[in-house]
Parts: C-alpha cells; structure tokens; sequence
C-alpha cells in the first residue's frame, strides 16, 4: 500500500497510540523502522518505505498538515549517501523516534526538532526522482 497524507483518520489517534509506547525499550533487533511500521499497523496503515513522500525543508517539517507523516534523516556525520533514521512528525516542533542517538540508548522517545537536527539533516533534494518522492533501501 502506498502511502501519502493519514487524513483518513482522526490524527490525534496517532499521537494516543505513540503515548502508549514513550519510553518503552525494545529487543536488540528492534529498529527505527520497526517503532514506525510499528506504530501504523497500530493506525491500521501499511506502509512502504521504498517510495514515500519527503520533508526535506524545515518549513515542511513545521506544517500541522504533516503531522503524522514519516521523516527520513541522515546522520551529519555520514558519507552515505541514504537515510539512516526515520521517525514520524508529532507534532509542529518534534518527532517520535526509537533511536540510540537521541539519548543513551535505544528507547521510544519524542524528541524537539532542533535536538535531532543537531545529528541529523533532513533528505537533501537530489534524492528526489519525481514529484516529492524518494526511492532507496530500506533500513536493514
């Protein structure tokens, strides 16, 4: 199923579904991706990370419209050339994110966007192929 925008539900549904998880830890093999396929089989949503819609400016990442909607980062400190964290946007000022980056270990936690932007950037836009989408691996 390809994903685009979560208006098909109430969007405060998502945000009482990731309260439940704030904090939670998970087994070694649980990652970032797992928090977020996770989360919207929660919701009811499959989701396709291959293609997905991006947020690569912080005006974007800003917009009450995008609550809900999945963000792929990159680690600054990075020479790869793909995502290497994806969260979900929680608001207008912070995402929920299972990461050991933010924080001392790996946990379910919200995190305000200019603490993760201090190790992470947004997608620059030469990754996009067309129309504000984004075709790379999935996170192993």
């Amino acid at each position: 199923m390809f994903f685009l925008k979560l208006k098909p539900f109430n969007m405060m549904n998502i945000n009482e579904i990731i309260d439940r998880h704030i904090g939670a830890i998970y087994p070694k093999d649980f990652k970032c991706v797992s928090f977020v396929s996770m989360i919207y089989a929660e919701c009811g949503l499959s989701i396709d990370f291959s293609i997905q819609p991006i947020i690569s400016n912080l005006y974007e990442l800003s917009l009450e419209e995008n609550i809900g909607k999945i963000i792929f980062l990159m680690r600054k400190d990075s020479k790869a050339y793909l995502y290497s964290h994806v969260g979900i946007i929680y608001d207008i000022e912070s995402i929920v994110s299972y990461s050991r980056h933010l924080g001392n270990n790996y946990k379910v936690r919200i995190s305000q966007f200019a603490e993760v932007l201090n190790i992470y950037s947004l997608i620059p836009n030469p990754y996009v192929v067309s129309k504000n989408k984004v075709r790379f691996p999935t996170l192993k």
